[in-house]
């Protein structure tokens, strides 16, 4: 009998979180559109994929529930636009990560999400529609990228603790009714160099008083693995996510700003796990077929390239049944990788009550799994997905499987 042991520590976002012990596991996840989400035990939701994200103003978004407890947002390159009410009334949320592929921020994006301190709109955006962070009554920083073409009505409605305004458009943006309702006159508003009289003079920012002239404007990104350090030419020895600029003084008294949008990714360390399999059986681990005692290895990349390592200690018996070192289950699943049909076989007392299969950005797919009598084994057919990596979710127990 050929066993395999493909075992995903992690689910791909385990991480580590204040201490060596404390490990960050999967609260929820699913789909909304064409767009993915996870919410992870750090209090992170991560929104991935390539298109647009829908509006929810006459429905709850799919993490609406645990809006409470989200104080990080990190939408993924390649999401191009931020839906209307997507993270509204997100209360305890402190800092969200918006990437240079979305071009809008539709209406009540962020309304009354009262945790946030410092939002950095990229230079890819062009509207920030209506409302978008109305009530974010501790913002007290806003970094305005150069692309911006309108700002709605109410946009910082509320936003009575606000100190600066850095923005990079040479030509004012539009601004509608009360964009800024409420806002003092003499908040700190950066403008590019040469750009004093156009702003002064528009209908809607001649309302400020306390223009500031720039000059030259960089936005950049990077990221680094959980304990990594990130430096370069304008920062040195940065360790946590956020959003970091420096300002840099110039012949023509128009201070230039370097602006880094910094993020910091998690990883597993060494996972130890352990294993038996009966004299003259094999075990599949990381694409080989062990049948000897040993101690062997296996290196998994989360989706943020964060590698982690998968110890495992094999151990030959010829007594008993093999069993998985998860509690009391006790099953196989073969074959892996396949090209389409995958068999998870209960043996012993226990028998397997369900089986999900996801991808690596936590996507759960339709299977169609079967129950096959008398051997109480459960049949998935994935012959219609794409070659890749995916996992089975057994009895709430991840394993990684291959397609090919």
């Amino acid at each position: 009998m050929k066993k395999v042991v493909n075992f995903l520590a992690a689910f791909a976002f385990i991480g580590l979180s204040g201490s060596a012990n404390a490990q960050i596991t999967v609260i929820d996840s699913g789909t909304t559109d064409s767009l993915a989400w996870i919410l992870t035990s750090d209090s992170v939701l991560t929104i991935s994929g390539d298109n647009t994200m829908p509006n929810y103003f006459h429905h709850n978004p799919p993490w609406y529930t645990y809006r409470n407890a989200i104080t990080t947002i990190v939408i993924d390159s390649g999401v191009t636009s931020i839906g209307g009410a997507a993270f509204a009334f997100c209360e305890n949320l402190k800092s969200v990560i918006i990437p240079n592929s979305v071009t809008s921020i539709g209406f009540w994006a962020f309304y009354t999400c009262s945790n946030l301190t410092f939002v950095t709109i990229p230079n890819s955006v062009i509207s920030i529609d209506w409302a978008t962070f109305g009530g974010c009554s501790n913002l007290t920083s806003v970094i305005i990228g150069n692309s911006v073409a309108s700002i709605g009505e109410y946009a910082f409605n509320g936003c009575s603790d606000l100190k600066s305004i850095v923005i990079y458009a040479t030509t004012p943006p539009v601004l509608a009714n009360a964009a800024f309702y409420g806002m003092p006159i003499d908040v700190l508003i950066f403008i590019p160099c040469g750009t004093l009289n156009s702003y002064s003079n528009d209908v809607g920012w001649s309302y400020f008083s306390n223009f500031i002239e720039q000059s030259d404007r960089t936005f950049y990104s990077a990221s680094i693995c959980q304990g990594g350090t990130y430096s370069d030419a304008n920062f040195s020895n940065l360790t946590r996510t956020g959003t970091y600029y420096v300002t840099l003084a110039n012949s023509t008294n128009c201070d230039s700003i370097v602006c880094l949008t910094l993020t910091e990714y998690p990883y597993v360390p060494i996972t130890q796990i352990s294993d038996s399999i009966r004299i003259g059986d094999t075990c599949h681990f990381n694409g080989k077929l062990l049948t000897e005692e040993g101690v062997y290895y296996d290196t998994l990349q989360t989706i943020f390239g964060c590698d982690s390592i998968i110890e495992l200690t094999l151990k030959i018996s010829n007594v008993g049944i093999i069993n998985y070192e998860l509690g009391s289950m006790n099953y196989i699943v073969y074959p892996n990788p396949t090209t389409g049909k995958i068999t998870v076989e209960s043996y012993k007392v226990y028998k397997v009550e369900s089986v999900e299969v996801y991808d690596v950005v936590g996507r759960k797919y339709n299977v169609g799994a079967k129950h096959v009598l008398p051997d109480d084994e459960i049949v998935i057919d994935i012959s219609h997905l794409a070659n890749g990596l995916y996992f089975l979710k057994i009895d709430g127990k991840m394993v990684k499987i291959a397609k090919q």
